[in-house]
């Protein structure tokens, strides 16, 4: 995908942030969604990471000269259908049970 790491320290701060941010943050919410208490800060925690990531592409998208590849737009897709989905989740949680 068009990113080059040529060195030792842009190799190791991809992974850190690609990686060891995604297992993280996956273990957090997967510890959010085992505890009823917790549910509610992870899917606010969910909506604002997705929306982040979402937002910052988008303005990037209209901000960077030249088109990026494809799969960019895709990824935005799934970054903004994940934080409406979190969000949807959110407001099911806060409703309570029918």
């Amino acid at each position: 995908m068009e990113l080059p790491l040529p060195t030792a320290t842009a190799r190791i701060d991809f992974a850190a942030t690609y990686g060891g941010f995604q297992l993280g943050f996956g273990a957090f919410l997967w510890a959010c969604a085992r505890r009823p208490a917790w549910l509610e800060p992870g899917l606010w925690a969910a909506a604002a990471a997705l929306a982040g990531f979402a937002g910052v592409r988008l303005l990037s998208i209209v901000l960077t000269p030249g088109p990026p590849l494809p799969r960019i737009y895709g990824f935005l897709a799934l970054e903004l259908s994940g934080a409406a989905l979190s969000v949807w989740a959110l407001r099911q949680v806060r409703r309570g049970p029918a």
